[in-house]
């Protein structure tokens, strides 16, 4: 009798279960468990995530992000690889390197800090700031909501949208789990790409060195043959940085397309003459290239030579590094 008791219990709950919740479940079809506040997160030396970003000068770039240590103000987030501090320092493809700050998580830009998210996060909370060298930029909380990633597993996620007076768009999201960014993807108005990243993964317990170049850029020009033969010469100054003193190195990129034939080569000398760093083009340069040199406070002088057909876009960064272990 007593297992027939049970056996009708348990139809009545199941019965019961789509309407008043009897079977437990992860989200029920609701959002009762969905916080309508989000606090800000919790950060400790270690921690990482692994974004993907596309960029105008390469594609599918991967990075691991690092909680280097705090200086009671702000986070000293690196990366795990000095390639890829470097890759960011000329290219400036990932905005949320280098320090963050301890209590309202805002980043720096130019020295200023600007508030991505403003914690506690609420739907349909608003906020402003300027971001990506855009001005002006009024954020709002589109959604809460809870989901499960494939590579992260089950998390909720805060999505935002931001405008600007200049008609540029960047849509961003906040996941809890991952405790930062799990996507930031900002346009121009003429649909050009300020940055495209996506969370990968993420974890804590990251052990080792990280690196940030704080950096500051130099010179960013093109130059392409025909005519057959291109020779010319642009100069630029090595200041140092404008609040950290003289650089440690300089940092070199490169993307090169030469056809067939072609040849050529890139000089960089100081303000004595000397070279201190010097490219051969052939036909076998194509792609991308990144190195840096010793620094020379001072004037430099960049020499072109190309002969056939061929296109060169080179930029330069002046650099400070920071290395912490941790």
């Amino acid at each position: 009798m007593k297992d027939h008791i049970s056996i009708i219990l348990l139809l009545i709950c199941l019965l019961l279960s789509a309407f008043s919740g009897c079977l437990d479940d992860e989200n029920n079809g609701d959002d009762d468990d969905i916080p309508t506040s989000i606090p800000a997160p919790t950060w400790e030396p270690g921690k990482f995530w692994v974004y993907a970003f596309t960029t105008p000068d390469e594609i599918d770039i991967a990075t691991r992000m690092v909680v280097a240590q705090d200086d009671g103000t702000n986070h000293q987030v690196g990366t795990a690889n000095m390639d890829e501090a470097m890759r960011h320092a000329v290219l400036n493809y990932n905005p949320l390197l280098g320090r963050v700050e301890l209590n309202n998580f805002s980043v720096y830009e130019n020295g200023e800090l600007q508030t991505l998210f403003q914690f506690p996060l609420t739907k349909d909370s608003s906020w402003s700031f300027s971001f990506l060298g855009v001005e002006g930029w009024e954020a709002r909380v589109e959604s809460i909501t809870r989901t499960t990633i494939p590579a992260t597993g089950s998390t909720i996620i805060v999505d935002i949208r931001a405008t600007a007076p200049g008609g540029e768009v960047m849509d961003y999201s906040f996941d809890v789990a991952a405790g930062w960014v799990h996507l930031m993807r900002a346009y121009n108005v003429d649909g050009s790409t300020l940055v495209n990243m996506t969370l990968v993964s993420h974890g804590s317990g990251h052990t080792g060195e990280v690196y940030f170049i704080r950096a500051r850029d130099l010179l960013d020009e093109s130059y392409s043959s025909p005519p057959p033969v291109v020779e010319l010469y642009d100069t630029f100054l090595d200041s140092g940085h404008p609040t950290d003193g003289d650089f440690d190195r300089l940092i070199i990129y490169l993307n090169i397309q030469a056809g067939g034939g072609s040849s050529g080569s890139l000089t960089l000398r100081d303000h004595s003459s000397a070279i201190g760093y010097n490219f051969i083009i052939n036909e076998d340069s194509n792609g991308n290239h990144i190195d840096d040199i010793e620094d020379q406070s001072g004037e430099w002088t960049l020499e072109v030579n190309l002969e056939g057909s061929t296109s060169v876009r080179i930029r330069i960064a002046g650099g400070i590094w920071n290395i912490w272990t941790v």
